[in-house]
């Protein structure tokens, strides 16, 4: 566990079959672990490239939690087969900075919400990586499960073959989040209720740029979405590369 402007990098190692499950408090119906098998907090940095972690599994985020203003970068590095009892399969965030590049994030699974990933008041970029048969058992979000005025910028990446026991077999938007997707893939998901590919509850914004989505499938309601506004604009991409900049190493 990382804490008070820590620092630690993790290169070309391997985390197989550890568990955390201590702790955690409640931000809006997410519940994060306090340590997962790997914590950042108070303004903690966690840099990892070139690792594995296989097997894992903690109450929330099933190999990472970042939270408190945290920034954690990942990359060229592979999350398989995590797991986590509440929300987050693979990585669960809060109050923090999210960087994931060049990644393999496959067949992580939890409980609550966010298959791969939940996050919560929180700055998320995610460029050229693979995001693939993550699912959720029991709630929202196969992949993605994006809340409280998180924002999310999605490049050059494919997310396929996810599954949701509720809605959004790919992505889940809400509480006035902002999720922008670039030049990517959206392929084959699915949701047990509502959208397939992507659901995006009340009055949040989510932006498709240059991405296809296809043979999604939900089974109360079309494959991409529930209510969902595709406005297919440009004025706030701008916001978003610079965010993707500020978020870089």
């Amino acid at each position: 566990m990382l804490d008070d402007e820590s620092f630690c990098s993790i290169y070309n190692s391997t985390f197989y079959r550890n568990t955390a499950f201590y702790g955690g408090f409640s931000l809006n119906c997410v519940k994060l672990s306090l340590l997962g098998v790997i914590g950042a907090a108070f303004q903690s940095s966690l840099n990892i490239s070139h690792s594995f972690f296989i097997e894992n599994s903690a109450r929330s985020g099933g190999v990472i939690v970042g939270q408190e203003f945290s920034f954690v970068h990942l990359s060229h590095s592979t999350m398989f087969n995590n797991s986590a009892e509440s929300g987050g399969g693979a990585i669960a965030v809060a109050f923090a900075s999210l960087s994931i590049s060049n990644c393999v994030l496959e067949s992580n699974t939890a409980d609550g919400h966010g298959g791969l990933l939940v996050a919560s008041l929180s700055t998320i970029v995610i460029q050229t990586s693979i995001l693939n048969n993550n699912r959720v058992n029991s709630a929202s979000g196969g992949a993605l499960f994006v809340t409280d005025l998180s924002r999310v910028l999605v490049v050059s990446s494919s997310i396929s073959d996810c599954y949701s026991f509720n809605d959004g077999g790919a992505i889940y938007i809400r509480e006035k989040s902002q999720f922008l997707i670039a030049h990517s893939k959206v392929d084959r998901n699915q949701a047990f209720e509502y959208g397939g590919a992507v659901l995006v509850e009340n009055s949040q914004i989510f932006y498709a740029l240059n991405t296809s989505f296809s043979h999604n499938q939900a089974d109360y309601y079309h494959g991409f979405e529930k209510v969902i506004k595709m406005i297919l604009c440009l004025f706030l991409v701008e916001e978003f590369i610079q965010m993707r900049l500020d978020t870089s190493l």
